[in-house]
């Protein structure tokens, strides 16, 4: 493993590699799964994420935080895993089941926010943080932003959760991730899903939520034979009663493999 990638690992019994979402750290993991009964989860900080450094001649993108995971997986001699991820989390996965099928036992995909399509119109909001990332004023021109706005005025929550991206505790080069990996994407085109065959994969998705559509999961359960969706409530509307759902579907789903 890399030394500049930190990686948390939390709870013990069967092993779970899961990821988190763009703009987040391993804490979002741990918040959303920790204390999963027989589940060991294996969780690491993006370079540009958490405790994870951005160097300079780094490009994030799909390919490389899933080679991160994959060398995680080989750290742990782990020759088949499960792996997961929410939002950017979910796509690295996606990027895993294609790129290194055979090191896939299983799938979780949570609030999935991207799949073929650069720059999708879901994630646009973010890119008006890219160029004033490193200015005094910025957390204001955001929220004078027609992005910010429109969820904002659908989901407050929602709005008060994009602005985490100018947390104290995020690194200064997040802009510079931002826009890298809203401009990429995990797999090259939907046709790409049919590939995945005979591998238990389980889709976690919810309505309200400008920033993850349900129709993203949808999309995922169509072109994936034998995966399961599950619906859950958002967790802009109630997000104890979400994680509660979530966590109950991927119980149900590991104790199932």
């Amino acid at each position: 493993m890399n030394r500049n990638i930190h990686c948390v690992r939390i709870g013990e019994g069967r092993k779970v590699f899961f990821q988190h979402g763009l703009a987040a750290n391993a804490t979002q993991i741990s918040s959303l799964l920790g204390g999963l009964k027989g589940v060991a989860i294996s969780t690491l900080d993006c370079p540009g994420h958490g405790k994870s450094e951005l160097t300079p001649n780094y490009k994030p993108s799909f390919d490389r935080y899933a080679d991160a995971v994959i060398d995680s997986l080989d750290d742990q001699r782990v020759a088949k895993g499960i792996i997961g991820g929410i939002s950017m989390g979910a796509g690295i996965a996606l990027n895993i089941a294609i790129r290194y099928p055979e090191r896939v036992r299983a799938l979780i995909f949570h609030r999935s926010a991207w799949l073929a399509e650069k720059n999708p119109d879901n994630l646009r909001v973010l890119l008006a943080a890219v160029p004033i990332y490193k200015q005094k004023n910025r957390v204001e021109q955001f929220k004078n932003s027609a992005g910010y706005n429109f969820v904002n005025d659908k989901f407050e929550s929602a709005g008060n959760s994009l602005l985490r991206i100018f947390s104290e505790h995020q690194q200064e080069n997040l802009g510079r991730v931002i826009k890298a990996m809203v401009g990429d994407r995990p797999i090259r085109g939907l046709e790409e899903l049919e590939k995945i065959r005979n591998v238990p994969t389980l889709i976690i998705g919810n309505e309200n939520d400008p920033l993850h559509p349900y129709q993203t999961s949808r999309t995922l359960h169509h072109h994936i034979k034998g995966s399961v969706l599950k619906k859950v409530i958002s967790r802009y509307i109630n997000e104890a009663e979400h994680k509660k759902q979530v966590q109950s579907h991927i119980l149900e789903f590991i104790g199932s493999l």
